[in-house]
């Protein structure tokens, strides 16, 4: 198996409930977890010796040159298949209990924005679990931005203006908690909605001219947050628009 080795100099080794969180003399912080340690105590001024892959992954582990673990690539397969299976039956979970909530956030979308989502779920059977609530979050701040402003200079204002002076034009910002990369979505989203605007009437929150106005297809404002999902525009397009006629 390869791994690369370091020794460092424990400065700090601070007792949790399940094992040592340990500094270095040259800045490095890791957790020890107990499980590994045989019983032995580490201590500043020991020297731990780290076995790592790809920089941050901590394969295996001395200490003052005992070998504490250094896990086989069995090991290492066996334990991301079991991250794996613990994060999607996570997932799966989050998902039924805030399904709910989603679909009421759904309703609330302009139908435009509706189909939208729709059309991504037509082709990607998980998107709803995986990807939909990070989705929906970011087109409805966007739509809010779309409505407060004129121009892409007044979206460019909005997004430079401080967090607090953002949350008092659009107060949904502070209850979504967005990451940076929703928030610089959703302002590219409100720019992609002010262009489509001088073709579709995104401005009326009921519009349901879906042969005429969907099929343009928002070009502007199309492709999704995750963007390699992005599909070939006329084709899918058509497609979808086929199942509602």
């Amino acid at each position: 198996m390869k791994y690369d080795k370091k020794n460092f100099k424990i400065k700090t080794a601070i007792k949790s409930e399940k094992g040592f969180s340990v500094s270095t003399t040259d800045a490095s912080i890791f957790f020890v977890d107990d499980k590994y340690l045989k019983g032995n105590t580490p201590q500043a001024g020991d020297i731990i010796t780290l076995y790592t892959r790809g920089f941050s992954l901590i394969v295996g582990m001395d200490l003052n040159g005992e070998r504490l673990y250094l896990k086989t690539e069995e090991q290492l397969e066996q334990e991301r298949k079991e991250w794996q299976e613990n994060y999607e039956r996570e997932k799966q979970e989050r998902f039924e209990n805030q399904k709910d909530a989603m679909d009421s956030r759904f309703n609330a979308l302009p139908k435009l924005l509706q189909h939208r989502l729709a059309m991504y779920r037509m082709f990607d059977e998980n998107f709803r679990k995986d990807e939909e609530g990070y989705e929906e979050c970011a087109i409805r701040i966007g739509y809010k931005i779309f409505l407060i402003s004129k121009s892409e200079e007044d979206i460019k204002k909005f997004a430079d203006l401080s967090y607090e002076e953002q949350i008092e034009r659009v107060p949904e910002i502070a209850s979504e908690g967005m990451s940076g990369n929703q928030f610089g979505f959703a302002c590219y989203f409100a720019k992609g909605l002010l262009k489509d605007s001088e073709t579709i009437d995104i401005y009326n929150p009921q519009v349901d001219k879906l042969l005429d106005s969907f099929a343009m297809a928002m070009p502007n404002a199309l492709a999704p947050l995750s963007g390699h999902r992005c599909f070939p525009r006329k084709e899918h397009i058509q497609q979808y628009i086929n199942t509602l006629v």
